[in-house]
């Protein structure tokens, strides 16, 4: 080894010397020495009156040296048998019995690794991180009234509340990370302290229960947990705790609140305060009285004194403890023997309240059901409530949605006020369309056109502007932590991290835990979770997802991702920080997901477009340069950009019975040319569950989302808005109303996902992609858009279940007018006719029909045919009239879309071939078992016990579908629905040739009718 390197390696071990030197293990050692003298004392009446008689003080069980050892290794292997021998010397002369040395040491090598344990580095948060959360968290304006709310329904429960009517005197405050359920709390507390002193009848006491290091603001109230709810404390021992805590505030009930609303914003007020309880309750025990007489309270006190106990963070008291009992259950009783004993002293007029907070449901008393996915373990549903004997119902929890764009609707309150954040130009023609909006409607329409106006200037605006909108949208999380001028790179990364339960993508944080990353594809998409669903919980416990209901049995969450563009971001981080991150890890989940029937994807065929128009604005939005080089921030790009991207090379025009039209090339030029201003963006999809109008989508481009229309919508599926507004560089839009005016309007995207072909492919790419027939007035009440002229809208058709190998699988569908407008009924106009006339009139009129069923009949078996080559220059007619063009995708392959990655192109194809079927769980299972042996030749090899076709064989006896016709065999045989269509025993055979090693046919891959795809 060189000597420059050794020495190097020489002063690296001095630095790391000296730098344990100066970090002495004492707050490790305190802690285990003086749990285990409470722990003992509690068990062993010799040293309990050795301690009230000469306050001896707690032996070092743990010596520094070892507890430096210890914490430098996370406490990983700290258990304790380790502590048995040292507890043994030190207090073996108490006659302490070797079962309660060994409970003893035990429940506090539990205590210390959640207490100084390491977590995973990433987790953890430095300490400018810290401070920018505290800053956001006690010197940030709060927005809206959700504490108000909170405490109305605060006091309805205690009301209501009646040992005989329901389970325990607490409320749960649920929902996903960022909403501020800390801050509405702490906004609780502060109206308590401002209310006149000591006549306000409420207060708040906080305490916050996280183990390991503090990840999170505020920090966890580790003194005041320990005394609450370590190892070893009794439900007798809480209830006395209870009590004490409601005595001290009753007693002390003026001041008391500027003493404990400092716990959510000073760790070291923590101590002070649990010891001012401890004395409390040593005092009044001595006493014999542990809550003060409220007749002796001072005249201006309330009568009705109600002492909220905060529990932040109680997931952590769901861990199973000794006899199955855990803490929260504990806390459950011991609330309702404390209010009991307060009642019996005061009556109805004071009571101690508990308030569970988290993102998991579990607090909510819905216990988690056992899974036979699991080996009968519980699985991740927090959603479920286990059978516990108790049949009285806990209060329903408090859903806090109130926050949800509660930083938009303050940006928009100020900007249609006074204009700010607006150039002047802006201001003025802001304050216009406030005047046009204060002259229309009702004042929730006047609110209504306002905000709309917001979203139309942040859109025309400049790039900065929309960041800072952006940042004010969705949960209040991102713009509270990062108000002041930060890299945006900063908040993105947070957001991408919250997806992957709070750390950065890498490798080792796509893994099951994490889900692989999925939630990112699920923020995107617009897909939810079945509200019955194990993942319906999960996702909002731990991925972000929004908690809109839970039900009135409380077995099911109502759980989306609503429109949140910064978590978009961060999911698109996520898709791309890692190479292959979609292919190896997230679609695999997705997949998953989808075979176990857990979401709600509002049709494959449909999710899976979604994914590739995803795809498409993300290449096009990093315009030719990898992830890792650009910085996505919502940015606008223009519509042609994004043709290319999606479109590829130049596509040839074929019309009606797919006749070529190379004389059209200029006509769809012309109308091509007309987008070259135009732009657009978008990061995900939201359902639309009103008509849309031009108000919808001047929203969705303000908030960089597309929309989903509602199931069994007309003709099109998807829509796509884009504006138009002169550009300099494409990302910055300047206002020019000289030169030109905004304007809005939309693409329409029809997705199918039938095999071999569509049948109606023509009506498809046409009509059923026109304004009118899509916003078609059905109730009397026209939408805005109805209207729209067809020319001025694109129209995308995309069939992600047909198999063209040979045939032309993406091309432009020239249609005319008259292809495009409804279908006209034709009534022969004579006066009087006779009988003879009227049934000649019928027999032509029927023969007409006929004729017309028969040429749309030819005109559909033509567009699905092979391509025709024949000139159409003499076909005068469609030359002459207005042409309207269709973008057509017959296919989905790496071909078709050439932006596509040929991996990411394999995983979508799977997805869309299993359908909602059992069939496809057995198939999706097979293939998992042949992926599974081929990487681990060493492990058993089950298909050689049971084969792939004696598996499929069995299964499809048990679902016992009907036989039916074999389309490709043309023969009656046994069919079995593999989730792909009626599989005959043919491809089963097939099939089995992958797992034998054999190669399988590519037709034989899919399977499906156009009855089921239909």
């Amino acid at each position: 080894m060189p000597a420059a390197q050794r020495s190097t390696r020489a002063e690296d071990k001095v630095s790391r010397a000296k730098l344990d030197a100066s970090s002495p293990a004492q707050d490790e050692v305190e802690f285990v020495n003086e749990n285990v003298f409470e722990l003992l004392k509690e068990r062993n009446e010799q040293l309990r009156q050795k301690n009230v008689a000469s306050q001896i003080k707690a032996p070092a069980v743990l010596p520094e040296a070892t507890a430096k050892w210890y914490r430098d290794r996370g406490f990983a292997n700290f258990t304790g048998p380790g502590l048995e021998s040292h507890i043994g010397v030190l207090y073996g002369a108490y006659g302490i019995s070797d079962e309660d040395i060994i409970e003893v040491a035990d429940q506090v090598a539990r205590m210390t690794k959640a207490r100084f344990g390491k977590e995973t580095s990433m987790t953890q948060l430095s300490e400018d991180d810290m401070k920018e959360l505290k800053i956001a968290f006690t010197q940030t304006d709060y927005v809206g009234d959700a504490h108000v709310a909170f405490e109305k329904y605060l006091w309805r429960c205690w009301k209501e509340y009646n040992p005989m009517k329901y389970k325990s005197p607490y409320v749960a405050v649920v929902q996903s990370s960022g909403f501020g359920k800390s801050r509405m709390l702490f906004e609780l507390a502060r109206k308590a302290e401002r209310s006149d002193g000591s006549s306000s009848n409420l207060r708040v006491l906080y305490s916050c229960v996280r183990f390991h290091r503090s990840t999170g603001y505020p920090v966890a109230t580790t003194h005041l947990r320990d005394w609450l709810f370590r190892d070893g404390v009794t439900e007798e021992q809480m209830t006395s705790r209870l009590l004490a805590i409601y005595g001290y505030a009753t007693a002390k009930w003026g001041g008391v609140q500027d003493e404990w609303i400092k716990l959510f914003t000073e760790s070291g007020v923590d101590d002070s305060v649990t010891k001012n309880l401890i004395k409390y309750l040593r005092d009044s025990t001595d006493a014999e009285c542990q809550v003060p007489d409220h007749a002796t309270a001072k005249d201006e006190c309330p009568k009705e004194k109600l002492v909220v106990l905060v529990v932040d963070e109680a997931r952590a008291l769901l861990c199973e403890k000794e006899g199955g009992i855990n803490q929260f259950r504990k806390l459950h009783r011991a609330l309702v023997k404390a209010n009991y004993k307060i009642a019996d002293t005061h009556g109805k007029n004071g009571g101690i309240f508990g308030v569970m907070v988290d993102t998991n449901s579990k607090i909510s008393d819905l216990m988690p059901r056992v899974s036979a996915d699991t080996g009968g373990e519980e699985s991740a549903d927090p959603s479920y409530r286990r059978l516990q004997g108790e049949g009285l119902p806990p209060f329903p929890p408090f859903v806090l949605t109130h926050t949800m764009d509660a930083k938009w609707w303050e940006y928009c309150k100020r900007v249609t006020a006074n204009g700010a954040d607006l150039g002047d130009e802006e201001k003025k023609e802001e304050n216009d369309e406030v005047v046009r909006a204060e002259n229309v409607g009702s004042q929730k329409d006047n609110d209504l056109s306002a905000t709309i106006a917001v979203y139309k200037k942040v859109v025309t605006g400049t790039e900065d502007v929309a960041w800072h909108v952006l940042m004010r949208m969705g949960r209040p999380m991102w713009w509270s932590t990062f108000n002041e001028p930060s890299p945006r790179a900063e908040v993105i990364d947070l957001a991408a991290c919250k997806l992957l339960l709070g750390l950065p993508p890498s490798v080792e944080t796509y893994n099951a835990k994490t889900m692989f990353g999925v939630a990112s594809m699920l923020c995107r998409l617009g897909v939810r979770p079945y509200s019955t669903s194990a993942l319906a919980s999960r996702v909002v416990a731990d991925f972000m997802a929004v908690l809109a209901y839970v039900n009135y049995e409380k077995d099911s969450y109502l759980s989306s991702y609503a429109s949140d563009p910064v978590l978009t971001l961060g999911a698109i981080k996520v898709w791309y920080a890692l190479t292959n991150a979609l292919a190896d890890f997230i679609l695999p989940q997705l997949k998953t997901l989808i075979l176990g029937e857990a979401l709600d994807t509002g049709g494959v065929g449909e999710m899976v477009a979604r994914i590739l128009l995803l795809l498409a604005m993300d290449k096009c939005a990093m315009r030719g340069k990898r992830f890792a080089e650009c910085s996505l921030t919502g940015q606008f790009v223009s519509v042609d950009a994004f043709l290319k991207v999606f479109m590829g090379e130049e596509l040839e025009i074929f019309r009606k019975g797919m006749i070529r039209a190379d004389d059209e090339k200029a006509a769809f030029a012309e109308w091509r040319s007309q987008w070259k201003d135009w732009y657009m963006g978008f990061t995900h999809f939201v359902q639309l569950q009103l008509e849309p109008n031009e108000d919808t989508l001047w929203y969705l481009l303000g908030r960089r989302a597309a929309g989903i229309f509602p199931r069994n919508q007309n003709g099109a599926d998807l829509l796509i808005p884009v504006f138009r507004k002169r550009s300099v560089d494409e990302s910055a839009m300047e206002v020019d109303d000289d030169k030109v005016e905004a304007k809005v309007s939309f693409m329409l995207i029809q997705v199918k996902n039938r095999s071999p072909k569509d049948g109606g492919f023509s009506q498809s790419a046409t009509r059923k992609l026109c304004p009118w027939f899509v916003f078609k007035d059905e109730n009397g009440y026209p939408s805005p858009l109805l209207s729209q002229a067809v020319q001025e809208i694109i129209r995308i058709y995309m069939n992600v279940g047909e198999e063209h190998e040979t045939k032309l699988a993406k091309f432009v569908y020239s249609s005319s007018s008259e292809d495009n407008r409804p279908k006209a009924k034709k009534v022969k106009e004579t006066s009087e006719p006779n009988a003879n006339d009227r049934a000649g009139g019928e027999s032509a009129s029927k023969q007409t029909l006929s004729d017309e069923a028969e040429a749309e009949s030819a005109s559909e078996r033509a567009a699905n045919d092979d391509v025709r080559l024949e000139d159409s220059s003499a076909d005068a007619d469609a030359q002459e009239e207005k042409r309207v063009f269709t973008y057509c995708f017959r296919s989905l392959s790496g071909k078709t879309y050439s932006f596509l990655d040929a991996r990411v192109a394999d995983r979508l194809v799977c997805m869309v071939a299993p359908l909602w079927c059992p069939m496809a769980l057995v198939e999706g299972d097979l293939e998992r078992r042949r992926n599974i042996e081929e990487s681990m030749p060493d492990r058993a090899n089950q298909t050689k016990l049971m084969p792939a076709k004696e598996l499929m064989e069995v299964a499809s006896q048990g679902v016992a579908y009907a036989p039916g016709h074999d389309k490709k065999a043309g023969t009656v045989e046994t069919a079995v629905d593999t989730g792909r269509g009626l599989t005959t025993d043919r491809s089963i055979k097939k099939r089995a040739q992958k797992d034998q090693g054999g190669n399988t046919p590519k037709r034989a891959r899919r399977h499906t009718t156009s009855m089921q795809r239909g």
